[in-house]
């Protein structure tokens, strides 16, 4: 009874561990803008590009506002 048991335990745990493949591993990710977050990555990507425009505009505006004092 007790070779059954130990006998049951390790093919059960070499089955487990077989089970445990790279499949997902192998497999390549599709690109960002084929998933669920597509529309979010064009999201990110225009804010950016919102926030370097302000940002350069604020640049600008510190710099006339300098040369005012200056004068």
């Amino acid at each position: 009874m007790t070779s059954r048991y130990w006998g049951a335990c390790i093919i059960g745990a070499t089955l487990m561990i077989g089970a445990c493949g790279n499949e997902e591993a192998t497999r390549e990710t599709p690109p960002i803008e084929d998933t669920v977050f597509g529309e979010m990555h064009g999201t990110l990507d225009k804010a950016r590009h919102v926030s370097e425009t302000s940002r350069g505009r604020m640049d600008q505006l510190n710099e006339a506002l300098e040369q005012g004092e200056r004068d």
